[in-house]
C-alpha cells in the first residue's frame, strides 16, 4: 500500500462507507455531515472539477478559504489526482496575495466568496493563473454537474506536499515534503510502524488493527480542531483523524467563538480538542467563567492536544480545574519537521522542556553534535522523515536542511539545551532573541511571566534600540477585560520574581489586542512596529 492520505480515505469508504468523517458546524449557516462513503464522492467531484479547469499531476492550486467544506474539497482532491494544494492565508491583503500567488506558480485559486474579487485582483497579470472561482454557490454547482466516478490516476506517496509558512519572520516559504514523509511525520502513519503492520496492509486492515492494539487515547474517534485549515496543525489533525477512520469537526466561520465552540464540543461528544495555546484556552476559559461558573462538565473531552504554541502555566492550571475530566497534552513540531516531541515540564528558567522523538540532536555554532551530558545551547535539528527543502530557494534550502556527518538534518532555527533526564528546553527562535548589554533574553519565557499577570490578556516581548545596551526589553501587551493598565514598574517587578532582573521589561506599550498568526504564533515584526512608533512618539512628545 502507498502511503498516501487519498489511499486510506478511499478504502474506509469502501469497508465502512456509513461512518462518519467530516462535521462542518456554521454558527452562520447550514451545518454538513459527511460519511466516509459521501466524503469520497464529493471528493471525486471536486477532482474532476479541478482536472475540468486544467490541473493535473504537478500542479499547483491555492485554497483561500476558511475551513468551509469547499477548502477540504480542494485539498484532498488535488491529491486525488496528484496536484498540489497551496494553503493561503485569508488574511492576506493584495500585495500579499499577490507574491504568494506568484512564488507558488498557482494555476487556479479556489477562494471564499467574500474574498474571491481581493484574490482576482491580486491574480491580475499573473501568467500562469489560469481561473480564479468562487467557492459556496458557485462551487457547489460545478460539484453537482461534475461526475462522481473516481479518477484512475496511480499513486506513490511520492507525490508532493507543500505548505506555505510564514514563521516569524520574513516572507512566506514553501516547504515541499514528500507526502509518505509527511504522513509519518505529522499525521500519525509511524504509529502503524511501530505496531508493525505488514507493508502491504490494506487501509481498512490498517483502520482495525488500530483498533484493537493503540493505545486508548490514541483510538479517541472524534476530533475538534479550532487550528485552520491553512495552518499546518489544521491539516494534519483532518489527516490525522481521517486516516484512522475518525470523526473530525471543523468550525467554518472566520472568527473563533469560544461559547460555540463549548457548545459544539459537548453536542458532538468530542473526544480530542486540537487548539493553539492560550490564543484558544484564554477565551474558552473565560467563555466558561461566563457562562458555566467556572467549571464545564465535557464528560467526552479526554484530551486537550496543544500545538505551535504552549499554553502558559498559569492559564493551563485554570484550564485543568476548568475541564476535570480533560488532560492536557502540549505537542512540539514544526512546518519544517513535522512532529518532535511532547512537553515535560518546564525548566530552571522556566522554558518549555519536551520529550523529543527519535532522530534529534542539538548542535553548536560548528555544526557539531552537543553530548547529552553538556549543558550547553545550540540548534535543534531532526532527520527522518523531513522536508526536500523551500520551493524556488536552494540557498535557504542549502541553510535550513544541511546534511552533517553524511545525514541530512532540518534545522529550522529553534535554539534548545540537553537536560540530565534526557529531554531537551527550547528557548525559541534564534531570530527573535533579545541581546540586552551581552545578555540573551528569549521572548518565550518573559512572555510567560508577563500573561501570569491577572491584568494582562495577552503579551509579545520583543527589543527595541538602547543607548546603553544596544537592545532594551520591551512588552507589548492585552489587558484583561476590566483591568486597569498596572504599569511598567508592577509588571517588570512581577517577572523579577520569576526572572532575573535582566530579563524583566524596560519599556511596556499597550495595544487593544496581539496580532498573532493563524496558528497562535506572535508576530514579532508587527509587534516591533508597534513597540519603536510608539517610543518614538513619546520621545517626540517630551
Amino acid at each position: 500500500m502507498a502511503e498516501h492520505p487519498i489511499d486510506y480515505i478511499e478504502a474506509i469508504a469502501d469497508a465502512f462507507p456509513e461512518r462518519p468523517a467530516l462535521v462542518f458546524r456554521a454558527q452562520r449557516g447550514q451545518d454538513l455531515r459527511l460519511s466516509y462513503g459521501e466524503l469520497d464522492e464529493r471528493l471525486n467531484r471536486a477532482a474532476r472539477v479541478l482536472q475540468g479547469l486544467g490541473i493535473g499531476p504537478g500542479d499547483h492550486v491555492g485554497c483561500h478559504m476558511y475551513d468551509t467544506p469547499a477548502h477540504a474539497d480542494v485539498m484532498l482532491a488535488a491529491w486525488k489526482i496528484g496536484a498540489v494544494p497551496i494553503n493561503v492565508n485569508f488574511r492576506y491583503q493584495g500585495s500579499e496575495l499577490l507574491y504568494l500567488f506568484d512564488n507558488a506558480d498557482l494555476k487556479v485559486v479556489v477562494s471564499e466568496p467574500d474574498l474571491v474579487e481581493l484574490a482576482r485582483d491580486a491574480g491580475k497579470g499573473l501568467p500562469g493563473l489560469d481561473h480564479v472561482i468562487a467557492a459556496g454557490e458557485e462551487w457547489e454547482q460545478c460539484l453537482a454537474q461534475a461526475s462522481p466516478e473516481r479518477p484512475a490516476i496511480e499513486r506513490t506517496g511520492d507525490e508532493l506536499y507543500m505548505l506555505y509558512t510564514g514563521g516569524t519572520t520574513g516572507m512566506p516559504k514553501g516547504v515541499m515534503w514528500r507526502l509518505q514523509d509527511i504522513m509519518h511525520a505529522a499525521m500519525g502513519t509511524a504509529a502503524n510502524e511501530a505496531l508493525q503492520v505488514p507493508a502491504a496492509a490494506t487501509p481498512a486492515a490498517v483502520l482495525e488493527h488500530i483498533r484493537q492494539e493503540i493505545p486508548i487515547l490514541m483510538q479517541l474517534s472524534s476530533r475538534c480542531c479550532f487550528l485552520p485549515l491553512m495552518h499546518a496543525g489544521g491539516q494534519w489533525a483532518m489527516c490525522q483523524g481521517l486516516i484512522r477512520g475518525g470523526v473530525t469537526v471543523l468550525l467554518p466561520d472566520k472568527h473563533f467563538d469560544p461559547a460555540f465552540a463549548l457548545r459544539v464540543m459537548a453536542e458532538e461528544k468530542i473526544n480530542i480538542a486540537m487548539g493553539a495555546g492560550d490564543a484558544h484556552a484564554r477565551p474558552l476559559l473565560d467563555a466558561i467563567t461566563a457562562e458555566h461558573d467556572g467549571v464545564l462538565e465535557l464528560p467526552n473531552l479526554i484530551l486537550w492536544v496543544t500545538g505551535a504554541v504552549m499554553i502558559s502555566p498559569a492559564i493551563k492550571d485554570e484550564l485543568l480545574a476548568a475541564l476535570p475530566n480533560t488532560f492536557i497534552y502540549d505537542a512540539l513540531g514544526a512546518s519544517e519537521s513535522g512532529g518532535q516531541g511532547v512537553a515535560a515540564g518546564y525548566s530552571e528558567e522556566g522554558s518549555p522542556r519536551f520529550m523529543l522523538d527519535e532522530g534529534h540532536l542539538i548542535v553548536d555554532e560548528a555544526m557539531q553534535p552537543i553530548d547529552k551530558s553538556e549543558r550547553r545551547i545550540g540548534k535543534l535539528c531532526k532527520t527522518g522523515h523531513i522536508p526536500l527543502g523551500y520551493y524556488k530557494d536552494e540557498k535557504k534550502t542549502a541553510e535550513t536542511f544541511p546534511v552533517i556527518d553524511g545525514v541530512r538534518y532540518s534545522i529550522p532555527g529553534d535554539l534548545a539545551r540537553w537536560e540530565e533526564d534526557g529531554s531537551a528546553t527550547l528557548f525559541g527562535r534564534g531570530s527573535v532573541s533579545i541581546n540586552t548589554g551581552g545578555e540573551k533574553v528569549f521572548p518565550e519565557e518573559v512572555e510567560k511571566a508577563l500573561k501570569s499577570h491577572p491584568a494582562i490578556f495577552d503579551a509579545v516581548v520583543v527589543g527595541t534600540p538602547d543607548a546603553r545596551f544596544g537592545n532594551k526589553v520591551t512588552a507589548v501587551v492585552s489587558l484583561r477585560p476590566g483591568s486597569d493598565n498596572p504599569g511598567l514598574d508592577t509588571l517588570s517587578g512581577h517577572c523579577k520574581q520569576m526572572l532575573a532582573g535582566y530579563k524583566a521589561p524596560r519599556e511596556l506599550v499597550v495595544q487593544d489586542s496581539i496580532v498573532r498568526s493563524p496558528s497562535g504564533k506572535p508576530d514579532y515584526r508587527w509587534a516591533a512596529e508597534v513597540a519603536q512608533h510608539e517610543l518614538e512618539a513619546r520621545v517626540s512628545a517630551e
